[in-house]
């Protein structure tokens, strides 16, 4: 019998509403159980009580991995823990630490785990084809394969070598090796993708000169060429948006220019072309002009460009402004395209001046 059960909105949103008071709360709880039940472990090991001790080491690394990129490590990374994203970052961090995670290799792999999820390009794909009862009792127990491919990177880590590649992807890295230990690198030649063994820093900038050098090799990887200004569309708006494409915009969201806007707590209230919203406010975009600073509300919208929806975020603002859409350079690489300055309306259909962004 299938049985559907329908989550209110309103519930949905608090239980996504960040709380730095609780997050500190649960974050000191979390860490000061596992400190208590460290030094139980230590006293009964002296005491002799062995069964008691199995139980609560059982008890500690169950519960401790959660600690680490299978829980509050995986929730930190995606900002969601505090409503500071620099506060999130540290902790992030940290708890990789506890957990003997490298959170470098963790939020690279991760990005492309939700790029490619559940398709032979996820660096995470733990089974291939369906999964048996052998596969269901290994992630239920103990992740061997998982375990070996932390324990390789790490390995390879520590010895100065980082993999460059990751299925059948090459990456770069990083170039420059450690000074103090003179590390080397594990090469690959960029041409075909064949393992060439060992390479010192300076060999792997020779090589990389090399196939650089080559103007094939230096073409822009977006193919699609997009006007200056183009017709995007967000939903829940009737009319479609002017938007200048704006690849010198490096701020943190895409400025979004609204007729009316109130902040209340979390919440941003907003009004465009009569139309009434409220988001969740996710972070603060401070956009710098000279020797002024405007501080953005960020909420996250859905737009539509080019036949494809994105739910990206957004700094809205009542300032007045040349453009109704500032697309920033983040945006710009998520739509995959490149920016041709002398044309508009290259992918989309006109939409009649609304703004003074190309007069």
């Amino acid at each position: 019998m299938n049985r559907e059960i329908k989550i209110d909105n309103k519930l949905i949103r608090n239980l996504q509403k960040k709380n730095n008071f609780k997050a500190v709360n649960y974050t000191l709880t979390r860490i000061l159980f596992h400190i208590l039940l460290s030094i139980s472990i230590y006293f009964l090991i002296q005491s002799n009580y062995f069964f008691l001790t199995t139980l609560l080491l059982v008890l500690h690394f169950s519960s401790f991995s959660f600690m680490g990129l299978a829980g509050i490590g995986h929730e930190l990374l995606h900002n969601t823990v505090f409503s500071n994203k620099t506060h999130n970052q540290i902790f992030y961090k940290v708890f990789c630490i506890l957990t003997y995670n490298n959170y470098s290799f963790f939020e690279f792999t991760h990005w492309e785990h939700h790029k490619h999820s559940l398709s032979k390009n996820d660096p995470k794909d733990l089974f291939k084809g369906k999964i048996n009862i052998f596969h269901l009792i290994l992630l239920l127990t103990f992740d061997f394969k998982s375990f070996y491919r932390r324990v390789r990177i790490l390995i390879l880590n520590s010895i100065g070598i980082i993999p460059g590649k990751i299925g059948k992807e090459l990456y770069v890295l990083e170039i420059n090796g450690s000074p103090g230990i003179r590390s080397s690198f594990m090469g690959y030649d960029p041409a075909d993708g064949k393992k060439i063994g060992k390479k010192s820093d300076k060999e792997v900038f020779e090589i990389m000169l090399d196939y650089y050098s080559a103007e094939i090799h230096r073409r822009p990887l977006f193919r699609t060429e997009a006007g200056y200004i183009e017709r995007v569309m967000i939903e829940g708006l009737k009319t479609p948006i002017r938007a200048k494409f704006d690849t010198g915009n490096g701020t943190n969201a895409t400025m979004l220019h609204v007729d009316e806007l109130e902040i209340n707590g979390d919440v941003a209230i907003w009004t465009k072309e009569g139309q009434k919203f409220k988001n969740d406010i996710i972070d603060i975009s401070l956009a710098k002009h000279l020797n002024t600073t405007d501080k953005r509300p960020v909420v996250e919208l859905t737009v539509t460009f080019n036949n494809k929806q994105y739910t990206v975020p957004f700094g809205l603002t009542t300032r007045d402004s040349a453009s109704e859409m500032l697309v920033n350079r983040k945006l710009l690489s998520i739509f995959k395209v490149s920016v041709n300055p002398n044309r508009k309306f290259v992918l989309s259909d006109w939409v009649p001046k609304n703004d003074r962004s190309d007069t």
